[in-house]
């Protein structure tokens, strides 16, 4: 469970990023690494870097929910008339 929370907080960090920059950002800089010690400048529009990563986090949220069993059963939607049936006992006011 606690994997599951983990990778939601993850996902909630990344939606938060896209709503303040945009998924597309227009330059980004990006270090190489303490061993290379030099920074890279890429110009035009370029995806976030937590976009890649997004989809890693709902993975990971779905497969510990699975794991302990709360997946999401999908069902069939209920058409209008039987919502309508269920809801108010019969389509006759």
């Amino acid at each position: 469970m606690e994997i599951a929370k983990t990778a939601r907080v993850c996902q909630l960090l990344a939606l938060a990023a896209f709503s303040e920059n945009g998924i597309m950002l227009r330059s980004i800089t990006t270090t190489n690494g303490p061993q290379h010690g030099e920074t890279v400048t890429r110009k035009g529009d370029v995806l976030h870097p937590a976009y890649k990563e997004l989809s890693k986090f709902i993975k990971a949220e779905l497969d510990a929910l699975r794991t302990i069993g709360l997946e999401k059963a999908s069902t069939e939607p209920l058409s209008l008339t039987d919502y309508v049936e269920q809801r108010y006992g019969g389509t006759e006011p």
